[in-house]
């Protein structure tokens, strides 16, 4: 069958009497059908290329058959129906199959019982056939099982695809592993192949002979791919890295490279030198690149090369982001970003919190940490990012992820556990950039299952699998215990911090909030990226209270430095995965190991300095770099490794580049060279082709020696390696080039020397000077220029000129030299080649030699970088005249906290009289604060939560003097937001804060609370923060807890002494009308708010402050009056609770209105006056208001048939009024009530010069006032409306 696009696949069956639709999984069906019917074969089109030709749409899922001529029999289809021979069609089957690799199951070849076989022969010839079209409901193929068809179908198809790559993408073979159609210009496959010959006519049936050829470059990545079925593959072809079909299309997509041609199989690639920007590209998306290389072959100069081998070079990926292969080679250094790449990342759920598992990949270390929170794990998550994707232990499925002694042994998942994973997984897809439903991200999901009795060791197996490790492959584990229970109390390490209060501090990067880490340290120009890292990681895991003194006392320690003591080393920071990875990896090059030895020699020098205090600040800093490597770093060891380092490399790199002292002898010797030049080079300079750009490096200790007659360049680009390693190390190899160096020199001056000097004597002069040529691209040196009569002219004379050859063999007729010349250089290319190759080879070994100092030169390099750090934050803290905090010891939990002279991190400190206002804090238990509106009480909190933040770590605090005792957890709880995509409102996520906080809560807990129960009803929200406070002190937690709530303050609290209260101190001005805050923390209790003074002060419209001064006098009016919350479904839910009684006739509750309205002119000073003719409008409950009604401002009284009444005011009384009446019957089918239904109303207009929708407002206020005033009954004694100006037919 043969179906146009979009048309469903149909065949005819004699029995059935019909067309029959046959779904997609029923090709086979379709098959049986067919050949049990009418002993026919279902034959595809052009089934012996493929199953059925396709082109894909853009969403690539459903493939459609391309159109056949048209048939009678079945609308368009083509019943394509002959006598079947099986042994032929499984011939051509197997053929087919042989063409991309696969072989296929036997069939019975004894099928043909007669020219049509016996149904049971087509049947199973048609299964074969059918099998093969790889239905696309089947993720994978029957012929490739580990084909990931939906994965590269949701890579390289979608609306996001760029218009270059969709058109490559629609050249794609979705049937295919790697997407390419074989039938396409570019693709073959050279697997198997096979030919069938016949002897005679009537001789021995058929013989078959097999030829196995070389695999193709399609073959190669078939293998591959079969490795690694979801990554991109990079395969070197000569010069440039190419990717094919799928891979292809990503690179296009992502790495900004253009398609190579627009017709034929989709290839795509870049140049050697780009090929880190590349990989850089496609890791920063998430994808994992396997780079295959060339197996490198000395290829004899002048014939072609042989065909190379392959093999995988590197697994290139987002948590080892650099291409490290033929570094030592190239003496490339290869640039590794200060910041660390993210880790490998697994989250499991065990009884006592959360774990996370950190693989670095690069340092071959695991670190595990334990016991978290929710909201701690998301912060890690979010502060270090991961590696996609994230992989999700079968444990947080189990349900004793959730804390608490009430929750755990909890069997599935409850609604909180629910809550805390995806706070976890929210914070992995925000930190990757990616949303989980990537549709061309490197994986289909953020995060990935797994399964394992060990949570370590399962993600350790995924890692070693899908990085192409050794099995063996070991990994350093560092644990790190967390969270409550997860540590012994001898460690006394606090708790990480949660995100809400990373965000809140600035610990993490938050809108509205001053980022804390542009504060410690000095601008980012200034600080490595390491550094920055180390202190962020401080921030939101405060280390042991025994660490955080050494951090402490090593600041102290760099600030106190007196002018005897001398400079302080300047330490290098080397990222310690590129320390492991280029040692393990041995490539690394010169510079590397020049790096290495600058490290090591100034964590020497620091840890041997001629100072004891430098000496003492470098020995405190040990503590928090066993800390960080997990393991503990003995001083001793430390600096033995160091040393034994130095020599080392010392004993094989040269010492130019290792920038020691050059030697007395070696610079007379460079001095004897210069002044040893040819004197002749000036008037030779013509006769060869030297490069300008390369002469300034003919004396630099790393240029190759001057030949005579030989171009600088030619030696320069030949000779790269000289000058990486000592001399002595290459003594044989170095003494072989420049022999052969002399022998090229000496060729050339003896057989093109003389001709060039008589061509270009006896040559015009307007002709092109002879000259000896440097030709790059074949790297030889030939006579260019010279003319056909002197050439034949010196051949005469017994020159033996000869038109060499190019690399590949070919002649080139215009170029000359002599065989001696020829041989010479190839001879000079070769020993560069052998010495190049030594000089990586001496690199190689110097890693191996290196490779047991691994862990140390790690640790050294972890103590450069945090010692950097504390350097750079000290001297930045010690500017702005912020001071170190005395740490209590952890079994201190009855001195108070104090801190004198606090002032807020991102403010300067000015001392007394300065522009920042300084507060002495002192925090014994809790205290309640109130104060007006910005008066300061969030930034005090803030203030001082940092400072007990800062004081932990070990760092400067901004104050003149802080006391902090230990604390085991730091909570910052300071606003919140709904969360839509748990559906919970800004109250629930409060709720869920607070639980957490109060499970983890202890006497030595540090909380810090603002504005709690906001998110709700004030009465509600009062005593849920009452029941709050009541909840920390009865656990002995210290804090401050801020709140605007002052019914707080009358609340009969069952509290400790140790609960206090403080407030934001305000003076009044001259004239006491106007309060201002000082921004200082006194004793005693604030109940003023100054809203309306601060919404002056921010801009607010006077009209609308005036409104607000109305509304609030009617809020407390509503107050005194005790009313009640309804809800009527007109939003007015505030409802008088006194007795009901009827209210007046309409008319009087119009007269209302009219005197009212006639009294607004005398209380409106601000306002435009009002005329003093009032017209009223009536309308009966069975009529509706006049259509012009629909553009009036007006204030209207109802009067409904219960004897209840509203005010309100509308731009659109029609539809106002409709609502009321829709409101109003459905309340009397409740209530059984049918007068209720009855509404009629009484409106006045205000026109735009009365005052317009201001007057109304003011009116609508004035009336509800007088008639709550004469007990009239309202549905309504207040309107939320009148808050704010409404559009015209705006809601009710």
């Amino acid at each position: 069958v043969v179906g146009t696009p979009g048309m469903t696949p149909a065949v005819s069956s004699p029995m059935a009497g019909g067309v029959t639709p046959i779904a997609r999984r029923g090709f086979t069906q379709c098959a049986r059908v067919m050949c049990a019917s009418r002993g026919a074969a279902l034959v595809p089109w052009r089934c012996l290329s493929r199953p059925f030709e396709t082109t894909r749409p853009s969403s690539a899922v459903h493939p459609r058959l391309r159109t056949s001529s048209p048939s009678a029999g079945i609308a368009g289809y083509t019943l394509v129906s002959r006598i079947f021979d099986p042994t032929t069609w499984l011939d051509r089957l197997a053929t087919y199959h042989s063409a991309r690799g696969v072989t296929t199951c036997a069939a019975s070849s004894s099928a043909a019982g007669g020219t049509r076989g016996s149904v049971t022969h087509q049947l199973a010839a048609a299964d074969a056939i059918a099998s093969d079209t790889n239905d696309v409901d089947d993720p994978q193929s029957s012929i490739y099982p580990w084909y990931q068809r939906s994965f590269w179908v949701s890579q390289v198809t979608g609306p996001a695809v760029k218009q270059s790559a969709r058109l490559m993408a629609s050249r794609l073979d979705f049937d295919d592993p790697l997407g390419i159609d074989l039938t396409l210009r570019g693709a073959s496959s050279s697997a198997a192949t096979t030919s069938t010959e016949t002897e005679t006519e009537k001789g021995p049936p058929l013989k078959k002979k097999t030829t196995t050829k070389r695999k193709t470059l399609y073959d190669y990545a078939l293998d591959v791919k079969r490795q690694h079925p979801k990554k991109v593959l990079l395969i070197r072809v000569g010069e440039f890295y190419e990717a094919i079909g799928f891979d292809a299309v990503i690179l296009v997509m992502h790495a900004g490279l253009n398609p190579m041609g627009t017709t034929g199989v989709p290839k795509a690639g870049c140049p050697l030198v780009n090929v880190q920007e590349t990989l850089d590209r496609l890791t920063s998306k998430g994808h994992n690149v396997v780079v295959c290389e060339e197996v490198p072959s000395m290829n004899t100069y002048g014939q072609r090369p042989s065909p190379k081998e392959r093999y995988v070079a590197s697994i290139v990926t987002p948590a080892s982001p650099q291409y490290v292969v033929g570094a030592a080679a190239n003496g490339d250094d290869v640039a590794f970003d200060g910041h660390a790449p993210p880790p490998v990342v697994a989250v499991a759920a065990t009884a006592i919190g959360y774990t996370l598992v950190s693989v670095e990949c690069d340092l071959r270390r695991v670190t595990v940490l334990q016991g978290l929170t929710a909201e701690s794990a998301a912060a890690r998550l979010a502060s270090a990012g991961h590696a996609p994707p994230l992989f999700r232990h079968d444990s947080l499925d189990a349900g004793f992820g959730a804390l608490g002694a009430a929750a755990r042994g909890i069997s599935g998942q409850t609604r909180r556990l629910r809550m805390e994973i995806g706070a976890i997984l929210a914070a992995a897809v925000e930190a990757s950039g990616r949303d989980g439903d990537n549709t061309n991200g490197a994986s289909s999901s953020a995060h990935q299952r797994y399964d394992s009795k060990d949570p370590v060791s399962g993600v350790l197996d995924i890692v070693r699998r899908e990085y192409n490790l050794a099995p063996d492959t070991k990994f350093e584990i560092v644990k790190v215990d967390g969270g409550p229970g997860s540590q012994p109390p001898s460690l006394h390490r606090p708790y990480p911090l949660s995100l809400a209060t990373a965000q809140q501090l600035g610990a993490l990067p938050s809108r509205s909030v001053p980022p804390l880490l542009q504060h410690l340290l000095p601008a980012s120009i200034n600080a490595p990226a390491a550094c920055r890292a180390y202190i962020q990681e401080l921030l939101l895991h405060p280390p042991p209270r025994d660490t955080a003194r050494a951090i402490s006392r090593a600041c102290v320690l760099l600030t106190s430095l007196a002018p005897s003591d001398g400079g302080v080393p300047r330490l290098e920071v080397t990222p310690p995965g590129k320390i492991a990875k280029l040692l393990r990896t041995r490539e690394g090059s010169h510079v590397f190991f020049a790096e290495l030895v600058a490290m090591v020699r100034a964590v020497r020098s620091t840890l041997e300095h001629d100072s004891q205090t430098v000496r003492a600040a470098g020995e405190a800093l040990l503590n928090p770099t066993s800390l960080k490597v997990g393991r503990p770093v003995d001083l001793v060891s430390l600096i033995e490794s160091c040393v034994l380092t130095e020599k080392i490399v010392a004993g094989v790199i040269a010492a130019e580049v290792l920038e020691l002292p050059v030697t007395e002898a070696a610079l007379v010797e460079l001095t004897e060279q210069i002044r040893d030049e040819d004197s002749d080079e000036n008037d030779e300079k013509d006769l060869f082709d030297d490069g300008d750009e390369l002469s300034r490096y003919s004396e630099t200790p790393d240029a190759p020696p001057r030949v005579p007659h030989v171009p600088f360049r030619f030696l320069r680009l030949n000779e790269p390696w000289r000058g990486r390693v000592r001399r002595e190390v290459l003594l044989r190899q170095l003494t072989s080039v420049e022999m052969a160096a002399l022998a090229v020199s000496n060729a050339i001056e003896e057989d093109l020397l003389p001709l060039l000097l008589q061509a270009n004597e006896t040559g015009p002069k307007s002709k092109v000077k002879t000259f000896l040529e440097h030709d790059q691209r074949n790297n030889v040196l030939w006579v260019r220029g010279l003319s056909l009569g002197v050439a034949k002219t010196a051949i005469e004379s017994g020159v033996p000129l000869i038109h060499p050859v190019d690399r590949w063999g070919k002649e080139i007729p215009d170029r000359w030299s002599t065989q001696r010349v020829e041989q010479a250089v190839n001879a000079y290319r070769v020993a560069c080649a052998e010495c190049g190759a030594q000089v990586a080879n001496e690199l190689k070994l110097l890693a191996d030699s290196l490779s047991g100092l691994t862990s140390d030169l790690v640790a050294a390099a972890t103590f450069s970088a945090i010692a950097t750090a504390v350097s750079l934050h000290a001297q930045h803290a010690f500017s702005k005249q912020w001071h170190p905090a005395e740490l209590l010891p952890p079994g201190d939990v009855t001195t108070p906290w104090t801190s004198q002279g606090l002032t807020p991190f991102w403010m300067p400190r000015g001392g007394v009289g300065g522009p920042t206002v300084a507060n002495d804090v002192t925090v014994d238990g809790l205290t309640i604060l109130t104060g007006p509106n910005m008066a300061g009480k969030s930034t005090v909190l803030r203030a001082t939560a940092v400072c007990a933040l800062l004081s932990s770590c070990g760092l400067f605090v901004p104050c003149t003097k802080a006391v902090v005792p230990h604390f085991d957890s730091l909570i910052v709880r300071m606003s919140s937001t709904d969360s839509p995509r748990e559906g919970l409102s800004s109250y629930a996520v409060e709720m869920g804060e607070v639980s957490t906080m109060l499970e983890i809560a202890t006497a030595r807990s540090l909380v810090f609370i603002d504005e709690l129960g906001r998110g709700t009803e004030a009465n509600h929200g009062t005593a849920m923060s009452g029941a709050v406070v009541e909840a920390l002190d009865r656990k002995g937690t210290r804090g401050i807890f801020a709140t605007h709530l002052h019914g707080l303050l009358d609340l009969d609290l069952e509290t400790s002494p140790y609960v206090r209260r403080m407030k934001m101190q305000t003076v009044a001005d001259d004239n006491g009308k106007r309060l201002t805050p000082t921004w200082r923390v006194v004793k005693g209790e604030c109940r003023q708010s100054l809203a309306l003074q601060t919404a002056v002060d921010m801009g607010v419209s006077e009209s609308v402050v005036l409104r607000g001064h109305a509304l609030l006098s009617q809020v407390l009016f509503n107050e005194a009056s005790k009313v009640l919350v309804v809800d009527n479904g007109e939003g007015r839910d505030v409802q008088n609770v006194s007795p009901p009684s009827s209210a007046p006739p309409l008319k009087q509750l119009a007269a209302y209105l009219t005197q009212e309205f006639h009294d607004l002119d005398n209380t409106r000073g601000d306002c435009d006056t009002v005329t003093t003719k009032t017209e009223v409008g009536f309308i009966a409950h069975t009529q509706t208001p006049p259509p012009a009604a629909t553009a009036w401002t007006v204030v209207y009284v109802l009067r409904r048939g219960d004897g209840r009444a509203y005010v309100g005011e509308s731009d659109d009384l029609f539809s106002r009024l409709e609502r009321h009446r829709q409101s109003a019957k459905k309340e009397a089918l409740a209530t059984n009530n049918p007068r209720a239904s009855k509404v009629e109303c009484a409106f006045v207009r205000v026109k735009k010069e009365q005052g317009g929708k201001s007057a109304a407002r003011l009116l609508e206020a004035r009336v509800i006032r007088k008639l709550v005033g004469d007990d009239v009954p309202l549905i309504s004694g207040s309107d939320a409306r009148n808050t704010r100006f409404g559009s015209a037919g705006g809601g009710a």
